[in-house]
């Protein structure tokens, strides 16, 4: 013998599936698998008809929602967080490679400038004897 099985309708309280299934002030009881399958396969399980749940049942049901909720927040805030942080050393490294480039670029000037000094030095030197 199967399990007794209890069915709430939250929307129609006198809802009828067939000659079998007649919901009376929105519940339904049975303990016949045909019938249970029947609501159960029915395109308002799970939207309008659902399992009749204990008090602690539905604490427990909403508590694990949460808790999945939760846990799925903390999962994307972790992938943007690690997202943020390859963008930011990404950033820092474009960064560092300008300044790198710039300091090069500044050398190279500087070592070009000195050497221009240089020459005009010696032009002037020669100049003079």
């Amino acid at each position: 013998m199967a399990q007794l099985k209890q069915y709430v309708c939250n929307f129609y309280k006198e809802l009828q599936l067939g000659r079998d299934v007649k919901f009376q002030n929105g519940f339904f009881e049975t303990n016949d698998p045909k019938i249970q399958t029947k609501i159960e396969s029915s395109q308002g399980f799970g939207v309008n008809i659902h399992f009749k749940d204990s008090l602690e049942e539905m604490a427990r049901i909403g508590r694990e929602r949460q808790e999945t909720e939760a846990a799925e927040k903390a999962e994307r805030r972790t992938a943007v967080l690690e997202e943020l942080a390859k963008e930011e050393e990404a950033e820092a490294n474009r960064l560092e490679s300008e300044k790198a480039d710039a300091e090069l670029v500044t050398g190279q000037k500087s070592k070009a400038a000195a050497a221009r000094k240089h020459l005009e030095e010696a032009k002037k030197g020669r100049k003079g004897k």
